[in-house]
């Protein structure tokens, strides 16, 4: 599976910016990162999946210093593009399945947006963050729920789709008991935990018809925990 996902973000990052834009789970999920993580000018923030800086360059405006990993150099070189003014963001090639770069007790925040349905074992993630993130810390991350990805009719077809209709899986679907299970099990504190909900404001990236069906049911989950 994970060589699957390297080839989809390999292929997509030239589009990503611009594709993500038109997407249902890119625009529920612009809406709820910031508020929830709240990130304040003292922070030390960590993007973990942060793909092509979607999320690193508008916090690195609202915090003293953020770093992006990611297993895709592709990805990562089109972040360190749009980044090359801001002097507060730095970008590294990690497996997050693995043992992170960085000592422990680094970070005040972390942050890990639609990518934990890409990876098998969470456990191992879950313990890397616990250890990086100072005490107190917070932890941001979201999971789409059931199936939530292919039913939604976009205005436009989204590459994963396209992807998995290939019979090349990229996707893990995790009921919501199995996350308390790991939050409990690496001690993290369940501060929030916040249905995602499409509204109004997420039209543009669909049918009338699948909007009309759609509209108000809930697309995933995001979780804030504390260390």
């Amino acid at each position: 599976m994970k060589k699957n996902i390297k080839m989809l973000y390999r292929e997509w990052a030239k589009d990503y910016d611009s594709d993500s834009k038109r997407y249902l789970a890119t625009a529920i999920n612009e809406r709820a990162v910031v508020p929830l993580l709240a990130p304040k000018k003292s922070d030390t923030i960590l993007d973990i999946g942060c793909g092509t800086g979607r999320f690193t360059i508008p916090l690195a405006k609202r915090c003293r210093k953020i770093v992006g990993v990611d297993f895709s150099d592709e990805m990562l070189d089109v972040a360190r593009r749009r980044s090359a003014c801001l002097r507060n963001t730095e970008f590294i090639n990690a497996d997050i399945t693995k043992k992170l770069p960085f000592r422990a007790n680094t970070f005040d925040k972390v942050l890990c947006i639609l990518v934990v349905d890409h990876v098998m074992d969470l456990s191992p993630l879950f313990r890397e963050v616990r250890r990086v993130l100072k005490p107190g810390g917070k932890f941001l991350y979201d999971d789409v729920m059931g199936n939530a990805i292919l039913p939604f009719d976009g205005r436009h077809k989204h590459p994963i789709a396209k992807f998995m209709k290939k019979g090349k899986n990229v996707i893990i679907m995790r009921p919501v008991q199995e996350h308390i299970e790991l939050m409990a099990k690496h001690n993290f504190k369940i501060e929030k935990m916040i249905p995602l909900k499409i509204t109004a404001r997420e039209r543009h990236c669909m049918t009338k018809k699948s909007f009309r069906t759609n509209k108000g049911k809930y697309h995933g989950l995001m979780f804030l925990l504390k260390k």
